[in-house]
């Protein structure tokens, strides 16, 4: 069974997540698959497209965050994330 890794964020924090990551709702959707571990085939299963679409997307992410691996990923959209929770000072 695979962890639930989109349940760490609620939907109006993905919402907030992909419009600053400039990520569209497929790229969202595929980069939730990732938090929830799922594999490519995995993941093009669930949204009815295919492996290699779901392997074009992933590319497209990785590109526009500038990662390389799965891991990268997760970490640079957790670091978005906590960047929300982050107080502003005013100068």
């Amino acid at each position: 069974m695979a962890f639930p890794g989109r349940k760490l964020f609620d939907d109006p924090s993905w919402c907030e997540l992909a419009r600053s990551l400039k990520l569209s709702t497929r790229e969202l959707q595929v980069v939730q698959g990732v938090f929830d571990d799922q594999k490519e085939s995995a993941i093009a299963a669930g949204l009815g497209i295919s492996p290699h679409t779901v392997n074009t997307y992933l590319q497209r992410v990785y590109q526009k965050l500038n990662v390389f691996t799965r891991s990268q990923l997760i970490i640079s959209v957790v670091a978005t994330y906590l960047a929300f929770l982050t107080p502003r000072k005013h100068e």
